[in-house]
């Protein structure tokens, strides 16, 4: 528990977790709207396949798969 706390405290230390100021959340919402916009949909199928991959490998780990082998 005690480093739970003293992690919190160095994050608040050194500024993170802050609110982004307007103008950068703008710059930022800018940029995915243009990234999206030009994506293709080979793009998005890839996506897709490492999100279940990564999944996959999730459970795998949490149920000790590769110990059955």
């Amino acid at each position: 528990m005690s480093a739970f706390l003293a992690g919190l405290l160095r994050l608040r230390l050194f500024g993170y977790g802050q609110p982004l100021p307007p103008t950068v959340r703008e710059v930022l919402e800018d940029f995915v709207a243009r990234e999206a916009a030009g994506a293709a949909p080979e793009h998005r199928q890839v996506l897709i396949v490492q999100g279940v991959v990564a999944v996959l490998l999730l459970l795998g780990l949490a149920l000790h798969a590769a110990g059955w082998a």
